[in-house]
């Protein structure tokens, strides 16, 4: 029977700064709205496994620095 686990790829110090800095902040789209991309996009872009992911930003407070950016983002 054949080997059917996805490999994904390795987390660097340089992809998790990427990746949470796009969670975090977010992208601003041709119209200037920010978009937030969701833990699951982030995984699919970057061939990364999601509960790995998800481990990485619940161990890093992803959500409470998403959520200080975002009343930050709204005064100014």
């Amino acid at each position: 029977m054949a080997n059917k686990r996805t490999k994904y790829s390795k987390i660097t110090s340089d992809i998790k700064e990427k990746l949470r800095a796009a969670y975090v902040q977010g992208e601003s789209d041709s119209q200037g709205f920010r978009r937030l991309s969701t833990i699951e996009e982030l995984a699919d872009a970057n061939n990364l496994s999601k509960n790995t992911l998800y481990k990485l930003a619940q161990r890093e407070n992803w959500k409470m620095e998403q959520e200080k950016f975002q009343i930050k983002y709204e005064e100014e």
